[in-house]
């Protein structure tokens, strides 16, 4: 997983994620923490489109909330939060999402080389 790899908007999302884990004084980073930044932009593409599929965004975020706050909580000697760390289940997610885009991306330049092959035709 290269998060230089993603876009502008995930790698912000990711960086957000980071300050929730470090905030919330988590050891680890988690899927949570993700979908908590993607909830945050009340006008983002993450709420609009769960908006659309008629998830209520509020009730969710505070689900999420609940839940971090289960989460373990380590602090180091001097009270701060030390390194923050992938869980096994963030690797596999960011990994996942790597492996889509890569698909998309595969489609979208097989489309692209479709349409140049048909332009050269006429």
């Amino acid at each position: 997983m290269m998060p230089q790899n993603f876009t502008t908007r995930s790698q912000e999302a990711l960086q957000r994620a980071t300050q929730l884990a470090q905030e919330h004084t988590h050891q680890a980073l988690n899927p949570l923490h993700l979908l908590l930044a993607l909830l945050e932009p009340a006008d983002g593409v993450v709420v609009s489109v769960f908006k659309k599929i008629g998830l209520n965004t509020t009730a969710l975020s505070e689900q999420v909330q609940r839940e971090l706050h289960r989460l373990p909580k380590l602090t180091t000697p001097q009270g701060g939060v030390g390194q923050i760390l992938l869980d096994q289940e963030m690797a596999q997610t960011l990994n996942q999402a790597a492996r889509e885009a890569e698909k998309l991306k595969d489609e979208y330049m097989k489309n692209l080389k479709k349409k140049i092959r048909e332009y050269d035709k006429t």
